[in-house]
């Protein structure tokens, strides 16, 4: 790519080219220019294709001092962070970084120092409602092909309850199609304590923590449907002329009980006392 030279700093173009600014026998490559964000006769503030802000100075401003410094490393871990989850706020995250910079450089590090941290919060808070939608994608997609597949399997075996393997099949197409439905309705209902979710996951892995959060809800749904049939578990439910709806019922309250398994597991193994 051929390289364009300007006379100053407020001459360059964003136009995604390869630009030098020559100012007398000073010569300031800047490489490929995307976004110019501040521009004057001393220094400029510009993206690269890649998204990352590039802070060019001629020697009147070579030296900023450290707190400067300070400032221009918050701002670059910031930038650093993956925008995968917020391309729709990409903009208004380098437009609040480039505010903290030109702040900075006019030493009003107060303001500064508000603005990163108003970029870190519309990059977290555009991710995580990205990563929240991709998962609740998952989790809905998942649960309805396991609650489709599971009631059509749970259907065929509904008069063969006297058979003991057919019995066992019924059990576990039960839980299919409850445990997903209910841990469906466990991820759609919210928590007291509000829940977050990873604002940096990939696409990849939101799909794969929705699905799990389905098998979870199978596995917890089979637990308590087994220890309702085998007569561990007793209820006013389930009578000895219980219907298949009932198992059904069932299924769907231990899919619903997910969401605290993994409590109850943990609580279940007493903790180490430490050594004084």
């Amino acid at each position: 790519m051929p390289t364009t030279e300007v006379a100053s700093f407020p001459a360059v173009q964003g136009n995604e080219t390869d630009q030098t600014v020559v100012i007398g026998n000073d010569k300031y490559p800047l490489g490929v220019v995307k976004d110019i964000f501040a521009a004057d006769e001393h220094y400029i503030l510009y993206t690269c294709p890649k998204d990352q802000l590039w802070l060019v100075c001629d020697s009147t401003l070579n030296k900023l001092g450290t707190e400067f410094n300070l400032l221009w490393t918050q701002v670059q871990q910031v930038n650093a962070l993956p925008m995968l989850n917020a391309k729709a706020v990409k903009r208004s995250i380098l437009a609040s970084l480039a505010t903290a910079v030109t702040c900075a450089i006019e030493e009003d590090f107060v303001t500064a120092k508000i603005s990163v941290e108003q970029a870190r919060t519309i990059l977290q808070d555009a991710s995580q409602r990205t990563a929240k939608s991709r998962y609740m994608l998952a989790t809905s997609t998942t649960g309805i092909i396991f609650a489709t597949g599971g009631m059509y399997l749970f259907s065929h075996f509904m008069e063969a309850a006297d058979a003991t393997s057919h019995a066992l099949f019924r059990l576990i197409t039960a839980s299919i199609t409850g445990g997903s439905i209910g841990a469906l309705l466990s991820a759609m209902a919210p928590r007291a304590h509000g829940g977050t979710f990873e604002p940096f996951s990939t696409p990849a892995t939101a799909f794969t923590d929705g699905m799990l959060r389905i098998i979870y809800g199978v596995i917890t749904a089979f637990v308590v449907t087994l220890a309702v049939e085998t007569g561990i578990v007793t209820s006013s439910l389930v009578t000895s002329d219980k219907t298949a709806l009932s198992l059904l019922l069932v299924a769907v309250v231990g899919g619903f009980l997910e969401r605290w398994a993994i409590d109850i597991i943990r609580n279940g193994y007493p903790t180490e006392k430490e050594t004084p």
